[in-house]
């Protein structure tokens, strides 16, 4: 019992962020899903997908993964500014994917999102353990 309560907390962070993680992977592809239904160009969809999202993944990050202790005003546009920052240069690593993925190769949009997002969640992981947030 102590061996899994010692990989719990050696682990905790990771498993959350995969579990709120993927819970913005979820949104991420209903949004993009639904908006594409709605006959909404592919590339404006993922883009309106991935502010649903990121919005969902600030909220959930900063609460429950990696426990920010950001207290002031200052302190959280700092880190709100960041987080948008980095997820926009992962929005540019998505964007770039899905247009090589449907544009150039002719992929099922939805097969093409679903393969993307496990990249962008690894690349985010990065950018909010290393750079945002620095648990």
């Amino acid at each position: 019992m102590q061996v899994l309560s010692n990989l719990w907390r050696q682990y905790q962070r990771v498993a959350a962020y995969l579990i709120f993680g993927g819970l913005t992977t979820l949104i991420n592809l209903a949004l993009f899903a639904g908006l594409t239904h709605l006959t909404v160009p592919y590339l404006i969809s993922n883009v309106l997908a991935w502010f649903g999202s990121v919005v969902f993944a600030y909220l959930t990050n900063r609460q429950w993964v990696f426990e920010t202790n950001a207290q002031t005003w200052t302190a959280r546009l700092k880190e709100v500014g960041q987080f948008f920052w980095y997820r926009a240069l992962s929005l540019g690593i998505d964007e770039l994917i899905m247009l090589v993925g449907i544009s150039l190769l002719a992929g099922n949009p939805l097969i093409v999102k679903l393969i993307d997002q496990v990249l962008i969640v690894v690349i985010n992981w990065f950018f909010s353990k290393h750079l945002i947030f620095k648990a």
